[in-house]
């Protein structure tokens, strides 16, 4: 029988692996939020007297802004914010919190300029720091200091001493023979010696002891040297008492942080140092670019405008490249307006007797922002409300100053003089006088110098004419002789239609400042006795921005134009009066010779 097969092993069953652990997702980075950008802060540049001598604010400096960043290695780099002039209000800007510097490029009249720049930090709060000693700050508001330039002062004359005490042994007075009478010499005997003549002030006998007043005594003692008269008062008193209060401003108050969703412009009008002054005629143009990049004209739309109260909108179209209104009680505001250039200006006052034009303001505006691109700066503020404000000035004119009346010289009168009660035994033989006139010449009465009403201030101010206008000197001659012609009435009409009247002075001139730039008609319209002038002769005359048109306008006097015309015809400075006057003279001889005639009979 076979052998049994012998039954296998039985397989180990293999251990099972163990399945690993899932890997844990790692959780997601955080990405931190971009770091905001502070708001600006509202800070105000002023300009004092550093002594307190003039309140309120210096106007005339030069100004220069700077914002100055570190690279993290120590060097610093100074890049130009905005630059001004100062005025009558402080400058207000819009700063980052940071680090700044002022420089000063040019001082005002009669201050020195300040001996280095000024660096200050704005703070995240919108408060101001400085270590200069030529400025101080408070809150939001940094100050620059001016010392006024030293004012020379004249060094007293050393004062002679006085003598207190007579000398002890009295000297013998010798002889003055300076004097131009003889003067007996003094004796030791206490008469009275006569005073010598050159002596200024009473004179005590030279042998009693001279008085304590520094004038008594002859003057050829040694110890009476009078003190001197003239010599200065040794402590000047000031001119001008300081003011420890600066004057308040009337620009309005700005809010830290102006609105950015208020892409509107408050457009104001305001009388210097005042209010809103209502009724000016503001005119408002504007450039800017189209999708292709050329520069085309600002259209404002009539919806986007919002008058003043008691104001008025003089544009009556729905749109416009030109826009114009009249200022009211309250600012003018104008919406939707797009990026550009643009002039704001002002072209009649509400009373041009009382009020100079104001200057021309331009600005630009660059995604909703308002920056003044002319030389007063001061004129950009921020209401309450966060909206941009311009701000125009009108300035009162000074007030021509009466000139004194001067009575006419009464003319001559053409009654004869009365014949004496008694004729002479002699018919007198009268002078006659000539019949010709003794010259051509024109007689001109002499006239007070008259103050136009354009009389405008002497350069004290600045001497500085304003970039945007230019001045007219219009002067009336004699065509003949070339001379001035006082006392002329010109008529001259402004490029907006409004006339008005002058009157040249003693030199013939008249001299009007401050006139925007354009065409003005000048017509001579009377003139004084001995002058003709044609009357509708209208010249025109261009005048251009910080420059000066000169324009001479002649007239003929009544002598070289009575040589054109009929003999007989009759004007001023020929023989007319004198006719008169010739026949009463025959009748008064014919008379007087009768009455001679008369008592020879009798």
């Amino acid at each position: 029988m076979p052998a049994p097969t012998a039954t296998p092993a039985p397989t180990a069953t293999p251990v099972p692996t163990a399945t690993p652990a899932p890997t844990a997702t790692p959780k997601p980075t955080a990405t931190p939020a971009p770091t905001a950008t502070p708001a600006p802060k509202t800070i105000e540049i002023s300009k004092n007297d550093a002594t307190g001598g003039k309140s309120g604010e210096i106007e005339g400096a030069k100004i220069e802004l700077y914002k100055v960043e570190d690279d993290g290695s120590g060097n610093k780099t100074e890049t130009l914010i905005t630059s001004w002039t100062s005025g009558k209000t402080a400058k207000t800007v819009e700063l980052q919190p940071g680090d700044y510097v002022l420089k000063e490029t040019t001082p005002p009249t009669g201050y020195e300029s300040i001996k280095s720049n000024i660096e200050f930090t704005v703070k995240a709060d919108g408060t101001v720091t400085t270590t200069s000693t030529e400025a101080k700050t408070e809150s939001g508001k940094i100050t620059i200091l001016d010392q006024p330039l030293p004012t020379p002062t004249a060094t007293p004359a050393p004062a002679t001493p006085t003598p207190t005490k007579a000398p002890a042994t009295p000297t013998p007075t010798p002889e003055d023979t300076s004097a131009p009478t003889a003067t007996p010499k003094p004796t030791d005997a206490p008469t009275a010696t006569p005073k010598p003549t050159d002596a200024p002030t009473a004179t005590p006998k030279p042998t009693d002891a001279p008085t304590p007043s520094p004038t008594a005594g002859p003057t050829d003692a040694p110890t009476a040297t009078p003190a001197p008269t003239d010599a200065p008062t040794a402590t000047p008193a000031p001119t001008e008492a300081p003011t420890a209060t600066p004057a308040p401003t009337d620009e309005p108050t700005p809010t830290p942080t102006p609105n950015p969703k208020d892409k509107s412009v408050d457009f104001s009008k305001k009388v210097t140092g005042g209010d809103e002054l209502p009724g000016a005629t503001i005119e408002l143009t504007g450039k800017t670019t189209d999708d292709k990049g050329n520069e085309v004209d600002v259209v404002f739309k009539k919806d986007d405008v919002k008058i003043g109260k008691d104001g008025e909108l003089l544009t009556k179209d729905d749109t416009t490249t030109t826009l114009q209104w009249k200022s009211g009680s309250e600012p003018t505001n104008i919406n939707n307006l797009p990026d550009g250039t643009y002039t704001m200006t002002e072209t009649a006052t509400p009373d041009d007797d009382k009020y100079e034009i104001a200057t021309a303001i331009k600005f630009e505006i660059k995604d909703g922002k308002v920056t003044i691109t002319s030389s007063d700066t001061t004129v950009l503020s921020t209401n309450k409300d966060g909206r941009q404000v311009i701000t125009m000035f009108d300035d009162l004119k000074a007030q021509p100053t009466a000139s004194p009346t001067e009575e006419p010289t009464p003319a001559p009168t053409d009654e004869p003089t009365p014949a004496p009660t008694e004729a002479p035994t002699e018919a007198p033989t009268p002078t006659v006088a000539p019949t010709d006139a003794p010259t051509n010449a024109p007689s001109v009465t002499p006239t007070p110098e008259v103050t136009t009403q354009e009389d405008t201030e002497e350069e004290e101010e600045d001497d500085d004419e304003d970039e945007d206008t230019g001045t007219l000197v219009i002067t009336v001659l004699d065509e003949k002789t070339k001379k001035p012609v006082p006392n002329a009435t010109v008529e001259v009409t402004k490029p907006n239609g409004k006339k008005k009247t002058y009157t040249t002075d003693e030199n013939g001139k008249i001299k009007i400042k401050n006139l925007p730039e354009g065409e003005y008609k000048v017509e001579v319209k009377s003139v004084p006795d001995g002058y003709t002038v044609t009357t509708g002769k209208v010249e025109t005359v261009e005048v251009v921005s910080g420059e000066t048109a000169e324009h001479t306008a002649l007239i003929t006097s009544s002598s070289s134009s009575s040589s054109s015309s009929s003999s007989s015809s009759v004007k001023t400075g020929d023989n007319a009066k004198v006719i008169p006057f010739i026949i009463v003279m025959i009748i008064s001889l014919i008379g007087i010779v009768a009455l001679v005639i008369r008592k020879k009979r009798s």
